[in-house]
C-alpha cells in the first residue's frame, strides 16, 4: 500500500472546496464512489462538485440528481483548495475537461489499483481494497464524517459493482460489514439491481447478443475472446458504456482461464482491450506490458490508431507467451 487514510484526512482537513472526478468511461465503483464521497462532504459543511462523468451508461442515471455533475469545460475557471481523483490508476485516463485541471489544483490521489502510478501530490493506494467505494467509507469514517442516507445507495453501487454483487474474490469479513452498515444507512439492493441489471434497452440486449455470436475460445490455450468494431458499436447505437460485462461470459465457459475483450472505441481511433483471469494468471502483468494496468484478476489496456483485427493477434500472442509459455505455430 502506498500512503494512507490518514495521509489523505491530514491534507484534506483543513481545505474547504473540493473538485472530484474520476477515470473516463465511469463504471459503477468509479461513479458511486465519487459521488458518495461529493454527498458526504456537502453534508459534512464542504464544498465539492463532480466533473467529467460522460458518457455514462444509462443505468446508472438512477442515482444522479439533475445538475449533480458538471462536465462544461469552461470549469477551468473554478477555484478549489484540492482535486480528488478517485478509482483511476493513471492520470492519463481522466476525462477531457478532468485532464485541464490536473495542473490547477493540488490532486489527491485514492484508488485500488496496484498498478496506479502515484500521480497525485497525495497517493493513497491500496490495492487490497476491494474497491474505492471501500477506501471512500473507510476514510469517512476514520475522518469523522457523517454518511447521509443519499450516498449510502452509491457506496453499495461502487462496492457490489466490484466485487461482483459480493461473490469475487475480494469479497471478506471486511466488506460485508460495511455493506451492513450501508443497509442501515438506507442502502436498497433490490433497487440498486432493479436500474442496474434488470432495466437494459433492447439495443444494449442486442449487444450482448452480438458479442456472444464474436465469441471464440482458443483451440491452443484456455483462452476466450470476443471483438468488436466501431461499425457494431453503431449499428445498435450504442456505446463502450453500453455493454453488460460480456468478457464475464467468455471466463464463465467450463475449461476458460483467461478471457479478452477488445473493441475499437467509436470516435477515438482507440482499441480498448479487457483482460478477465483466474488464478494463476494475472491480468495486470499482461496489461502493464501494453502500458496497461488493474488488478491480477481485471485488468485492461489500449493500443492506438489500429484496428482490433491488428490488436489482438498482439494480445493473444504475449497470453501465450507469458501465461503458457508457448508460441503460436501457424
Amino acid at each position: 500500500m502506498t500512503g494512507s487514510s490518514g495521509e489523505v484526512i491530514s491534507y484534506l482537513r483543513d481545505k474547504r472546496k473540493f473538485i472530484i472526478t474520476s477515470h473516463e468511461k465511469p463504471d459503477g465503483d468509479a461513479l458511486g464512489s465519487s459521488l458518495a464521497l461529493k454527498r458526504i462532504l456537502i453534508a459534512n459543511g464542504y464544498e465539492a462538485v463532480l466533473v467529467d462523468f460522460s458518457p455514462l451508461a444509462p443505468r446508472y442515471h438512477f442515482m444522479i440528481e439533475e445538475g449533480e455533475i458538471n462536465d462544461c469545460p469552461t470549469y477551468d475557471t473554478l477555484g478549489a483548495d484540492a482535486f480528488i481523483v478517485v478509482d483511476c490508476g493513471d492520470n492519463t485516463r481522466v476525462g477531457r475537461t478532468a485532464a485541464k485541471l490536473l495542473d490547477k489544483f493540488p490532486v489527491v490521489n485514492i484508488d485500488h489499483h496496484g498498478s496506479n502510478s502515484g500521480f497525485g501530490e497525495v497517493d493513497w493506494i491500496n490495492p487490497d481494497a476491494s474497491s474505492a467505494g471501500e477506501m471512500v467509507y473507510e476514510l469517512c469514517r476514520e475522518w469523522g464524517l457523517d454518511i447521509p442516507p443519499s450516498a449510502a445507495e452509491p457506496l453499495w453501487v461502487a462496492i457490489s459493482t466490484d466485487t461482483g454483487d459480493f461473490s469475487f474474490s475480494n469479497t471478506n469479513s471486511r466488506v460485508m460489514r460495511i455493506a451492513a452498515d450501508l443497509l442501515d444507512l438506507g442502502a436498497q439492493p433490490s433497487h440498486v439491481r432493479r436500474n442496474i441489471q434488470e432495466n437494459m434497452r433492447y439495443e444494449e440486449l442486442m449487444m450482448t447478443k452480438l458479442c456472444l455470436d464474436r465469441l471464440v475460445v482458443c483451440d491452443d490455450m484456455p483462452v476466450a475472446y470476443i471483438t468488436l468494431t466501431e461499425a457494431d458499436f453503431k449499428q445498435y447505437n450504442c456505446g463502450p458504456q453500453d455493454l453488460h460485462e460480456p468478457i464475464d461470459l467468455a471466463r464463465s465457459i467450463k475449461g476458460v482461464c483467461v478471457a479478452v475483450l477488445a473493441y475499437e472505441n467509436p470516435g477515438e481511433n482507440r482499441v480498448k482491450v479487457s483482460l478477465r483471469s483466474y488464478p494463476p494468471y494475472d491480468s495486470s502483468d499482461l496489461c502493464t506490458q501494453f502500458g496497461g494496468g488493474g488488478h491480477p484478476r481485471a485488468a485492461g489496456c489500449s493500443f492506438y490508431d489500429t484496428t482490433v483485427s491488428a490488436a489482438l493477434p498482439q494480445v493473444l500472442e504475449k497470453i501465450r507467451l507469458l501465461f503458457f509459455n508457448t508460441e503460436h505455430i501457424a
